[in-house]
């Protein structure tokens, strides 16, 4: 059946520019993601602060989970450039949102209090914006990369 469906969809040149539109305006998005955070050293303490503050991993491991979330946010446009290497870049998107939907979950569940520094400095603080924003990534992410 998703052969069939990939095949549908990927064979109209409708869809192929839908595709080139959508691995623009996602390298975009998390490049500038990247660039908020590494502005300053100020912008990247503020980010691993973020993370010690989600308390979701020991407090030691939270400048390499900022590094390794810099490091995703860096791969996927890499990858979104290169017409092999497409699909994994569409399911390392949503890999990357999945990750951050049940962090932010887990935090709103824990009942914490914490800032989105998603692109470098903001004081608003994680909700269900953020939850909506990180699960509708995943699923459009995850379906490009199953169909590209």
């Amino acid at each position: 059946m998703w052969e069939l469906v990939s095949l549908l969809l990927t064979s109209g040149p409708g869809m192929q520019y839908l595709i080139v539109g959508c691995r623009c305006l996602l390298a975009m998005t998390l490049l500038v993601a990247v660039a908020g955070k590494l502005r300053s050293r100020h912008a990247l303490a503020g980010f691993r602060y973020s993370i010690e503050a989600l308390r979701l991993v020991p407090r030691g491991w939270s400048g390499a989970i900022a590094a390794a979330v810099i490091a995703g946010e860096l791969a996927v446009p890499a990858l979104l450039a290169v017409p092999a290497t497409v699909p994994a870049g569409f399911l390392g998107a949503a890999a990357l949102f999945g990750a951050f939907t049940v962090s932010i979950l887990a935090t709103l569940g824990r009942g914490t209090r914490a800032s989105c520094r998603c692109f470098g400095a903001s004081s608003r603080p994680l909700g269900p914006p953020h939850v909506a924003r990180g699960a509708c990534g995943r699923v459009r992410f995850g379906r490009y990369g199953e169909v590209v």
